[in-house]
């Protein structure tokens, strides 16, 4: 019978692809049979004339899975299911969900369940995450971040502890800064550890995975891209805000790589200012395309430009809350994810904990 190891968090976005990928590249690797379930899909799009889940469908392509993508995600959040659910669908959810995953579970030694959230997440669909921990008699890991809301994610560990009991195996802290790592390993692993929980990984800030593609930039905008169609899935780490004077926009610019710069479409002294940098992406605001100048230097640089009919300020506001979201979309970062993941977590303790003898 294959052991199941759940992924939940302790707040939206926290990496629960993230870890979910680094386990499954690290158990393969250790030679043993592993498998991807998700029992709800929450990124509903269209395939093969059926609903499919994004998540689910990337894992599929990434990691080369034999199973139909309706096995690997039996359900996919869309308004007709909530209209379904609401009219009283639930028992045959749970029946589509039971039997996927015994196709994938058949002849595997772990499956690994990415959750959707906390442990509440699907409730109304009668497939909560904590009864389907207690269906599967699963072993958890809680992904949480340590930001400037540690006590959030500190509150909902130890309030899942309460819940989970002994199924919580350890929790993972991610996108940790460099320089808080050791202060994490003495004081956050003592705490947790006075509360019965095992802190079985920290993962380090990556700009690589901590960055974002031309194409999640352009879509989360609805911008359009009027040079560098080619580069969409280049990363971009971070960006600026081109509001200043240009007599002060080159040293602003050059403090900064791999970036994204915010420009009021009208200026394009402080837009040529940013070419001369190490800038990828250029988003000029208010609607306004570039000049003929501007467009001639993209394409010479192979800058990508793109228009947001937003202003400035509501334009950077969208490109933090993006940078925020960590995304495994994009195979860049899905390999930088493997290697991060088999680094930060002690795979000797969690082996330990589900019972695997690992040479």
């Amino acid at each position: 019978m294959a052991q199941v190891l759940y992924i939940v968090s302790s707040s939206p976005f926290s990496g629960k692809n993230l870890v979910s990928l680094g386990c499954y590249r690290k158990m393969e690797s250790d030679k043993l049979s592993v498998g991807i379930f998700k029992p709800i899909g929450v990124y509903p799009f269209e395939h093969e004339g059926s609903v499919g889940d994004e998540d689910a469908m990337f894992f599929k392509k990434l990691l080369l899975l034999k199973e139909p993508i309706g096995d690997i995600c039996p359900v996919v959040m869309t308004e007709a299911l909530i209209e379904d659910v609401l009219a009283g669908e639930i028992k045959k959810l749970t029946k589509k969900v039971d039997e996927a995953y015994k196709k994938v579970a058949h002849d595997k030694d772990v499956v690994i369940v990415p959750g959707i959230g906390d442990l509440s997440a699907g409730s109304m669909f009668g497939l909560s995450e904590l009864d389907l921990i207690d269906k599967y008699g699963a072993g958890v890991i809680m992904v949480g971040r340590l930001d400037k809301h540690l006590n959030e994610s500190l509150d909902s560990i130890l309030f899942a502890k309460k819940s989970l009991g002994n199924k919580l195996l350890g929790v993972v802290l991610n996108r940790v800064p460099q320089d808080r790592v050791r202060w994490v390993h003495d004081r956050i692993r003592p705490f947790l550890a006075s509360r019965g929980m095992d802190l079985i990984g920290i993962v380090p800030e990556d700009s690589v995975l901590n960055a974002v593609s031309i194409k999640e930039i352009r879509d989360t905008l609805h911008g359009e891209l009027v040079i560098g169609r080619d580069k969409q899935s280049d990363l971009i780490e971070t960006y600026q805000i081109g509001a200043m004077q240009v007599e002060s926009a080159l040293s602003h610019f050059r403090r900064v790589k791999n970036k994204a710069v915010v420009i009021g479409g009208d200026r394009q002294d402080v837009q040529l200012a940013a070419m001369e940098t190490d800038t990828k992406l250029l988003i000029l605001t208010g609607g306004k395309y570039p000049s003929d100048i501007i467009l001639s230097r993209g394409n010479a640089q192979g800058i990508a430009i793109l228009v947001s009919k937003e202003d400035t300020k509501t334009t950077a506001h969208k490109l933090e809350a993006l940078l925020n979201y960590m995304s495994l979309r994009n195979e860049n970062k899905a390999r930088q994810a493997q290697t991060v993941i088999s680094k930060s977590i002690n795979f000797s303790l969690l082996y330990d904990k589900l019972g695997f003898k690992v040479v």
